[in-house]
């Protein structure tokens, strides 16, 4: 055990004290690989998202629908690939879910920093 206790790792290996906008890169990234990857390979990628994209306390609303709709893209896929179905137009819709997620939390984190002041013009 080391200084500040153990890292807490849910099933997936995923280190909980990850930034929302660090596991929404994440997702993206694991996300463009699981898509060039053949379907037994992607399968298993994608269920290593799940610790990534369970909800936490206190998130703004916004937030909370984005990343649940990343989620639900991601289990779209999922299912297809275990089906053995198309999986045209899911990767897509999954990668953007994440990536307005990640979005959103650029946002987030404007608003808790307070206003920004503008660059003169030059």
């Amino acid at each position: 055990m080391g200084q500040g206790g153990p890292r807490r790792r849910p099933q997936g290996g995923v280190d909980l004290r990850m930034t929302d906008r660090e596991k929404a890169a994440t997702v993206i990234e694991a996300l463009k690989a699981a898509e060039r990857a053949p379907a037994q390979t992607a399968l298993p990628m994608l269920n290593a998202l799940v610790g990534l994209v369970q909800g936490e306390a206190d998130q703004p609303l916004e937030v909370e629908e984005a990343r649940s709709s990343a989620f639900m893209a991601i289990c779209e896929i999922g299912k297809a690939l275990h089906r053995g179905q198309p999986t045209d137009g899911l990767w897509g819709a999954a990668i953007e879910a994440a990536e307005r997620w990640k979005g959103l939390w650029r946002g987030e984190e404007a608003r808790a920093n307070g206003p920004r002041e503008c660059a003169p013009d030059d």
